[in-house]
């Protein structure tokens, strides 16, 4: 999995010209709503990961991403899950990991009201 902000020159680069390069990235995404990603601590927002995929597709075009989304996360409401619903369409994601959220001993998440 990527975090759209670990995407460097060099990786963009071969992205871009390396043949062997298998042209599909799996997003460490999580989420489409700033507000839980901030609060899954997240380094990325929404909009730099649609960002990164509109990018990507111009260096590769027929590139296809897949992800990870966590539903029910504490605190999360529907309104927040629709915009995980709609990432998935303005990324144009094919593949998707959708985990319901478990609260894991000792995490923050864990202490947040479920």
């Amino acid at each position: 999995s990527i975090d759209s902000i670990e995407a460097d020159d060099d990786l963009l680069d071969a992205i871009a010209t390396e043949p062997r390069l298998m042209p599909h990235l799996h997003l460490s995404l999580q989420s489409g709503d700033d507000m839980i990603l901030k609060r899954m601590k997240r380094r990325h927002l929404r909009d730099q990961s649609i960002r990164f995929c509109e990018d990507v597709r111009k260096l590769r075009p027929g590139i296809v991403f897949g992800a990870d989304i966590i539903a029910g996360f504490p605190t999360e409401t529907e309104a927040m899950f629709e915009n995980s619903e709609r990432i998935v369409e303005e990324c144009g994601l094919t593949h998707l990991h959708v985990f319901p959220f478990s609260p894991r001993e000792g995490t923050p998440a864990a202490r947040m009201p479920q």
